[in-house]
């Protein structure tokens, strides 16, 4: 057994320096060894375009290089040979040492004979983990990375893609599924968490403040998230948490990267020392540790499994059974760092893209763009032209979740040169999702065609996002595997006017003009039209960095010989085969997702084991139980003997969202359970007075919120639109549970505000549409909006006929006249309210020529507590003046006045009664 957070803290500050100075000079012997067996070189960049607008980030292609060696031997080496040895042979990368002859000792990239070379890989490379691999992890130090030390993170993941790559050639097409090996077994152990506020956190501040302001701090000249260097120690403390370890401050990132990875190190007398450089970085977080409060033992009186820590213990089970056979392209945003993103499809050329702008990495894989882009160099991009031009068919696959569905016109995807030039373009509209492509039937901007309006497909949730094309089928939009529908009047046809000197980006143009807030977690380009089939493969595989989680079960159960190996002497560890696992990921940069546990036997010579009850089974983390999201403590089941088979024997489908304490790297997770095979656990848990809804001899306030069939009758009533009218009827039944049950004020919350928006949002759509009700409803005075029954171009209408014929319309017929309290009471002129302040605040909302948006979060406003400040971008940011280019068509002239009803609709002036 091990304890992994074992702590062992010097008695003393002259102690910790010298065992640290010991303990990188065994570090530095070992890196300089390892470079003796995996050494090498690097490479280069260049690149061009024509008709498109300039493109910074220009790179390499093809190396050249074609083997002329004995051909593979078999298909699993010819598989070897295509996703790594191809990639990793030419003498820029790895080839120049990793040979017979040359300095690297195993030659892994033998260019004379690629079955010698795969003899060599089986050292390096790890079929199963590939992440794990011994080329990956050498990469990740900064060995010989092409793209630069600074990318090692890029090279790394690149490489994992061609390891991956190899083992799917094994598996015809879709990537393999996952095996799973048993796990070390090591004791739950309680750790230290960090304080809710940042009292203490000054010496390390310091440190981070001194040498790493230059790129870690909001005010940097080239900004790079985390910003665990900035001058506000709240903000510094809350982004360098998840890179410090209290338990083992040797292994913090922050150290790491300097004593192994040789990052940033400063001077500290005389020039550049990375030993002294970590050792001080050591020291102040253990300093730190040690005034921290010591946390409980875990509580001996519980039933458990052995432990388990996500990213160390967790097998990576992200990609098994994906369609991937004519994938030419793949950004998995796996790096979690940095400013470039691996193309880890191992289809040369690469097409690493480049993060500029503004954007945040996320837990758990994926970026999130506020208002950057990721873009590829135009020569790699070339590949795309190359792949798909003469076969005239692809599909475009991605991982997404809009920031908000408000934004219009924003580019998710594209290959294109500049804004209206684009060989193919998909974009989000609102609720709509967008697809451009480029044939020899269309015009530069490849004619966009748009899901329907009605059906509301983009959603701020995350989404599988698929468009594909081909001469026969044209164009097709899938959303969460189901097709869209979608009226594409243009006819399909070669890509013969596609052009080659075009870049791919995501998240924005190149004149960064049409930004799209909004994350990705994965996106892909294939060469091929994907079937509806493939698609839902895909979608059911999900997406993200998962991994199964293994706990041991076999101590509990103490069955030498099926649950676990029998040992000779104490010093022989033993082999565990009884688990139960979870699949489990990171969330999001808060949370951890915990979904359906099984029981599983790895014992290779049985697959059977007697029966196990189990009752009541509980997560724990960081020697605790969970105090919430506990979805499991209500099993009563029996594993084991006729239930069990090979492949394992479910528990439950129920999943559940974990809150993240520390991090993925360091947060420990254990099970408890009320009885497993006899065995019963002491469990204490928290305990809640009993919940007493009693409004007898309790004053109420005054105030009190319309419920969810009031809110429908008036909505109605204020409108003229029957509750029966279909869009409404159908919004109605899928909201009804999320509007207001009570009218007690205090049980209103932001979710029912959500779904009356929604229910406001169908009625006014309704209103605008019907012509009828639409004259009724403003009194036959709103002509000059509305014309000859079609809405003029909204950049036409002046401020005051907005007012005069949809705003003063709005205001009378909803809000109410016979209460105390109302939105600006003062004395009325003509015998209604005056109303002039919700009507003024309306009218801004539509004419305003004020730049106002977007908003940013500035840590530094409110005198240092944080607040929105508005960040404008020199454009007018009212409904009606578009950024300054509103369009002629009278669409918009209609989408203005159903927000500003949608607004008042579901504002709290007619929600409360």
């Amino acid at each position: 057994m091990r304890n992994a957070l074992t702590r062992l803290l010097p008695d003393s500050a002259s102690d910790l320096q010298t065992n640290t100075s010991q303990t990188y000079l065994r570090k530095l012997f070992v890196v300089s060894a390892a470079t003796l067996i995996l050494s090498a070189c690097s490479g280069g960049s260049g690149g061009g375009g024509s008709d498109r607008e300039p493109d910074p980030t220009d790179g390499d292609g093809d190396s050249g290089f074609v083997y002329q060696g004995p051909p593979p031997a078999d298909a699993n080496i010819q598989a070897f040979k295509t996703a790594f040895f191809d990639n990793l042979v030419a003498p820029e990368r790895c080839g120049a040492c990793h040979k017979r002859g040359g300095t690297g000792p195993i030659h892994f990239a033998d260019n004379t004979d690629v079955n010698y070379a795969w003899q060599q890989a089986q050292q390096v490379a790890n079929l199963l983990d590939p992440s794990n691999s011994a080329v990956v992890s050498r990469a990740a130090g900064g060995h010989n990375c092409w793209l630069g030390a600074a990318q090692a993170a890029t090279c790394a993941t690149t490489i994992t893609g061609y390891i991956e790559q190899w083992a799917q050639g094994l598996n015809e097409g879709s990537t393999s599924d996952v095996k799973l090996t048993p796990r070390s077994p090591y004791e739950p152990a309680a750790s230290l968490l960090f304080p809710a506020t940042s009292a203490g956190f000054s010496p390390i501040h310091n440190l981070l403040v001194t040498h790493c302001a230059d790129c870690h701090a909001p005010d940097a000249a080239f900004a790079q998230t985390p910003f665990f260097a900035a001058a506000d120690i709240n903000t510094a403390y809350a982004a360098a948490q998840s890179k410090i370890n209290l338990s083992n401050p040797s292994d913090s990132r922050f150290v790491v990267r300097l004593a192994s990875e040789f990052h940033n190190c400063w001077d500290t007398g005389g020039g550049v020392n990375c030993p002294q450089s970590a050792i001080a970085m050591e020291s102040v977080i253990a300093a730190y540790s040690l005034t921290l409060e010591q946390p409980d033992e875990v509580d001996p009186n519980l039933v458990i499994s052995t432990a388990q820590i996500l990213e160390s213990d967790g097998i990576i089970a992200t990609a098994g059974g994906r369609f991937e056979d004519n994938i030419i392209a793949k950004w998995e945003f796996r790096e979690g760092r940095g400013t470039t993103v691996a193309d880890t499809s191992g289809i040369q050329p690469e097409m690493p893209l480049t993060l500029t702008g503004e954007y945040q990495w996320l837990g758990g894989w994926g970026v999130r763009f506020i208002n950057g882009r990721a873009q590829a160099s135009a020569a790699n991009s070339k590949k795309l032209f190359d792949k798909i031009a003469g076969g005239g068919e692809y599909s475009i696959e991605m991982w997404v979740t809009p920031y908000n569905v408000t934004q219009e016109n924003a580019w998710i995807a594209a290959y294109a040169g500049s804004r209206n030039s684009r060989n193919f373009m998909v974009n989000q509209h609102q609720y709509n999702y967008v697809f451009s492509n480029r044939n020899q039937q269309t015009d530069a901007t490849g004619d966009p065609v748009s899901t329907d309006d009605d059906a509301e497909l983009a959603q701020a949730s995350q989404q599988h996002l698929v468009v594909t094309y081909s001469p026969v089928n044209g164009r097709r939009i899938y959303v969460n595997a189901a097709e869209a529908t979608i009226d594409d009047e243009t006819d399909a046809d070669l890509l013969a006017n596609w052009d080659a000197s075009f870049a791919f980006m995501l998240g924005n143009t190149i004149s960064n003009t049409r930004p799209w807030a909004g994350n990705v977690r994965m996106a892909a380009i294939h060469n091929r039209e994907l079937s509806t089939t493939q698609i839902s493969q895909n979608f059911s595989v999900g997406v993200g960095q998962k991994y199964f989680l293994l706990f041991s079960i076999a101590e509990i159960l103490d069955r030498p010989g099926e649950c676990h190996t029998t040992l000779d002497d104490a010093e022989r560890t033993r082999i565990n085969y009884c688990y139960i696992v979870f699949e489990a990921s990171q969330f999001d940069s808060y949370s951890y997702l915990f979904d359906s546990p099984f029981f599983v036997n790895l014992n290779p010579d049985s697959d059977q084991v007697k029966p196990i009850d189990i009752r009541g089974m509980r997560l724990g983390i960081n020697g605790k139980l969970v105090g919430t999201g506990q979805a499991w403590n209500n099993i009563n089941t029996t594993v084991g003997d006729d239930n069990y088979t090979a492949s394992g024997q479910p528990m439950s489908d129920i999943g559940s969202i974990i809150g993240m304490e520390i991090s993925a790297s360091q947060d420990m997770f254990f099970l408890a359970f009320d009885e497993m095979d006899g065995k019963t656990s002491v469990t204490t848990l928290p305990t809640f007075g009993n919940f007493n809804y009693n409004l007898q001899n309790v004053q109420q306030p005054a105030l009190a919120m319309r419920t969810f069939d009031k809110i429908n009758f008036t909505f109605s009533q204020i409108t003229g639109i029957p509750t029966t009218q279909s869009q409404v009827a159908d919004t109605f039944a899928r909201v009804r549970e999320s509007l207001p049950q009570v009218a007690d004020f205090g049980a209103y919350f932001s979710s029912h505000q959500m779904a009356v928006t929604q229910l406001a949002i169908a009625y006014c759509d309704a209103l605008v549409k019907d012509s009828s009700a639409r004259t009724s409803f403003f009194t036959g005075s709103a002509t000059p909006i509305f014309g000859n029954g079609t809405a003029v171009a909204a950049n036409t209408i002046t401020d005051q006929q907005w007012l005069d014929h949809i705003i003063i319309p709005l205001t009378q017929k909803t809000l109410n006249t016979e209460l105390e309290s109302q939105p600006s009471r003062p004395p009325s002129v003509d015998g209604l309210p005056d109303q002039s302040t919700l009507r003024n605040e309306l009218l801004t909302l539509i004419t305003t020529t004020e730049d106002r948006q977007p908003y940013v979060w500035d840590q530094q406003a409110d005198s240092g507590a944080g607040a929105y400040v508005s960040d404008g971008d020199g454009n007018p940011d009212g409904l009606a003046r578009c950024n300054g280019n509103c369009p002629t068509n009278p669409n918009r002239t209609e989408e203005v006045v159903k927000a500003v009803c949608a607004a008042v609709l579901g504002s709290g002036a007619l929600m409360i009664q």
